[in-house]
């Protein structure tokens, strides 16, 4: 007879399967691109992006927002996996031409089934990537003609852009080896209220919820503890609660200014992304109080689960 929680542990252990094995491709590749940084970071290795991480439904797409619409930064919608991964095909490519390496890094996006959210064609102007000195034939250059096609139609004041794709915590020494000197905001969230949001909005199961909440915990824990990122750890409870507080300090930590439209009822920039059922919630401008808690809706065994598998970490990250 089949243990009751059978499938969900066999997933989880799948899960956490797959985090390995993409952290031993990450370390050679990591190793790669040192090895052959310039064709890497070349001229970019100042510059400063902001990245929003998490373990997901902790509050990124409401910090999105409010940035965004402070008119500064443009944040497009999330972006998957897809730094990472054209980032492995990019350094291992290190003998194709420098045109095929750009179209390498744009299919890269150009393939990603949610990509459309983005309603740009990251092929216009290519002219101005292939015709750049060699000093800027990089991977970061390809990055930022993406990001600034996108800013360039929806967003065209902004003067700055970042990224809001919670996943990413998981590749920290990816972004890290692109961007040494970028910013990274990491919101967490209760695990209990995490999982059972999780669960709500994706329909996975607690086990695989719970996983995902463990593995971005431990992987922006080790990195905001070796102090190598310009990390700002944030708490979602915090931030619905102390909204102007808590953009106020995400603005001094990245060098952005605070315009009180942050916490503005209307945001009128087109986010794409948003039409997601697990994103629709966050329609509504920050507001003291936040989002009612869904941990209620967690049974009492899942809950026990959730409890006796996050101790230590949430008794560091001050929850009880």
């Amino acid at each position: 007879m089949e243990r009751p929680h059978a499938v969900g542990e066999l997933s989880n252990h799948m899960h956490s399967l797959t985090y390995i094995k993409k952290r031993f491709v990450s370390r050679l590749v990591i190793a790669q691109a040192k090895i052959n940084k310039r064709c890497v970071v070349g001229s970019h290795s100042g510059f400063q992006p902001l990245f929003i991480v998490s373990s997901g439904r902790a509050g990124t797409t409401i910090l999105r927002k409010c940035l965004m619409n402070g008119g500064e930064i443009h944040i497009p919608p999330e972006s998957g996996e897809c730094i990472p991964l054209a980032f492995e095909r990019y350094v291992q490519s290190k003998s194709k031409s420098w045109p095929e390496r750009i179209h390498l890094v744009l299919n890269t996006f150009n393939e990603w089934a949610d990509f459309k959210y983005w309603d740009i064609d990251i092929y216009r102007n290519l002219e101005l990537l292939l015709g750049a000195p060699t000093p800027k034939q990089t991977f970061c250059s390809v990055i930022e003609h993406i990001y600034r096609s996108h800013a360039s139609k929806k967003n065209p004041s902004a003067i700055r852009w970042g990224d809001k794709t919670p996943i990413l915590s998981q590749s920290l020494d990816r972004l890290h080896a692109c961007y040494p000197r970028a910013y990274y905001i990491n919101l967490v969230r209760d695990p209990r209220e995490v999982v059972a949001s999780m669960m709500r909005a994706t329909n996975v199961s607690p086990s695989i919820a719970l996983n995902r909440w463990k593995v971005s915990y431990k992987c922006a824990d080790k990195w905001s503890r070796n102090g190598r990122l310009n990390m700002l750890t944030l708490k979602y409870e915090e931030m619905v609660q102390r909204p102007e507080i808590m953009l106020r300090a995400v603005c001094d930590f990245t060098d952005l200014n605070y315009n009180p439209s942050m916490l503005g009822e209307h945001l009128k920039i087109d986010f794409g992304d948003t039409v997601l059922p697990h994103l629709r919630s966050t329609d509504e401008a920050l507001r003291p109080g936040g989002m009612p808690s869904q941990g209620n809706m967690l049974s009492q065994q899942q809950l026990q689960l959730i409890e006796d598998a996050t101790v230590k970490e949430r008794y560091a990250l001050g929850y009880s």
